[in-house]
């Protein structure tokens, strides 16, 4: 196995860890009937979802990055919509992404912004479980591969 190989190796050996994390925080979802609970949970099931798509540094130089294609076609719309609460609400705050609106009423300042429907997740839990299991195991298959 070259450098390059065994590099890969291992990042997809961190990446199945990651899906099996997420595995066990949808168990854990389960288990919770509060909705404070629930989506602290299904919000850290995003950001963990997220890790192997979102550029991870290398030993030496560079990032490393899951390539879509271990996403099943089926699966490309809830996979685009976890990662982008990842990236534009949970991770980072993007003004384009929240549309941050200004109100001034005489001293007071408001805004608003988007807010995350979490009750969508939580109800597409069984369709971002079957999107897990299947990354998960096109990850595993291709690690067994090299």
């Amino acid at each position: 196995m070259t450098s390059e190989e065994l590099e890969n190796f291992c990042f997809l050996r961190l990446y199945s860890s990651d899906l099996n994390d997420c595995r066990h925080l949808i168990r854990m979802i389960r288990r919770y009937r509060r909705n404070d609970v629930r989506y602290a949970l299904l919000r850290d099931l995003a950001v963990t979802y997220s890790r192997p798509f979102s550029g991870n540094s290398k030993k030496v130089k560079g990032k490393h990055y899951l390539p879509l294609s271990y996403v099943p076609a089926e699966h490309n719309e809830m996979h685009r919509r976890l990662f982008d609460l990842r990236n534009f609400q949970f991770a980072h705050s993007s003004l384009k992404f929240h549309d941050t609106r200004i109100a001034k009423l005489g001293n007071i300042v408001a805004t608003s912004r988007k807010s995350v429907d979490f009750a969508y997740l939580d109800r597409s839990l069984l369709e971002i479980e079957r999107l897990i299991v299947s990354v998960e195991a096109n990850v595993n298959e291709a690690a067994a591969a090299l």
